[in-house]
């Protein structure tokens, strides 16, 4: 008798505490925390594996930003919840990155977390303006763009032009697409003649269709000219 009743009641108990697995998200059978632990990683570039420095990191209520070498850490004062091993929420931000969340499970013994982040933003990878042979003052702009996401995403490519001689001007330009070199990368152009004056420095600016942005500036000197980052001649 007193063998059966033992037997229901270890029933009993492991029911009941599926049941509160289930309902509550908790795994009962997980060991109590102690109330602070502490909570470290690194966060890196999803594509290249660069740290990423000035990540934002949100865990819980707690909030840090990563150093030069990607790295962070964060003593954390554990809720009633995580201490059963309810997940935690990581939000993390950057920028020139897609917004990145996800879930974590924290112990008393090793915490730490390494976390890859897509960067969002276009990339201007170079630029030159070469002057012509055939007209004065006439000029190609070239820039190499890229995007991780497909150089089909990127909107618009604009040149910004300035001169020392008048300071308050500006001469805008936009660029075509020359030719797709890969699915990420593409060669931009555009002929310029500057017919008021000749830039002294300008600025290469690229929009995608997410709303990020990218610019390159670039000086020019006189005395060592530019030359073709590409055939200008490209179809």
């Amino acid at each position: 008798m007193l063998r059966n009743i033992l037997l229901l009641s270890l029933i009993f108990t492991f029911s009941v505490s599926c049941d509160l697995e289930e309902f509550t998200g908790y795994r009962v059978s997980s060991v109590r925390l102690s109330e602070s632990v502490q909570i470290s990683g690194r966060v890196t570039n999803y594509y290249t594996d660069d740290p990423v420095y000035l990540a934002h990191i949100r865990i819980g209520a707690r909030e840090v930003f990563t150093d030069y070498q990607g790295k962070f850490f964060i003593q954390y004062v554990l809720s009633e919840s995580e201490k059963r091993n309810k997940p935690t929420t990581v939000e993390i931000s950057a920028d020139k990155y897609f917004p990145f969340k996800d879930k974590i499970y924290l112990s008393g013994m090793n915490n730490n977390f390494d976390f890859s982040i897509k960067y969002a933003a276009p990339i201007v990878k170079n630029t030159v303006l070469v002057e012509t042979a055939y007209l004065s003052n006439e000029y190609y702009c070239q820039a190499i763009v890229m995007d991780y996401q497909g150089i089909h995403t990127v909107n618009k490519v604009v040149g910004v032009f300035f001169s020392k001689e008048y300071p308050k001007d500006s001469l805008q330009y936009p660029l075509k697409l020359r030719q797709t070199v890969s699915q990420r990368e593409g060669y931009y152009q555009v002929l310029i003649r500057f017919t008021k004056w000749k830039p002294t420095r300008y600025y290469i600016k690229v929009n995608d269709r997410d709303g990020y942005e990218d610019r390159l500036w670039h000086g020019i000197n006189p005395y060592i000219p530019d030359e073709f980052l590409f055939d200008p001649l490209l179809n």
